[in-house]
């Protein structure tokens, strides 16, 4: 778990969204919790910044420039 300050570049962020790590295609992280400017919600879009709460895999190898891609959905 660890917390990050994130840029969406396209589409929206959601509350526990699943995204891949382009560096590693087998592992993801999960978001827990977005805040906004110090409220926390449940969204965010393109192109704003928030700081976000991951949880996963590979939340250990996050570092500066590090690319999310969203997971399509399991079931």
């Amino acid at each position: 778990m660890g917390i990050f300050v994130v840029r969406c570049v396209n589409g929206t962020v959601r509350e526990r969204q699943v995204f891949g790590v382009a560096s590693a295609a087998t592992v993801t992280v999960s978001v827990d919790w977005i805040d906004r400017y110090g409220r926390r919600v449940d969204v965010f879009d393109a192109p704003h910044v928030a700081m976000v709460q991951l949880s996963g895999d590979a939340v250990g190898a996050l570092e500066r420039g590090s690319i999310l891609a969203a997971s399509p959905p399991h079931g």
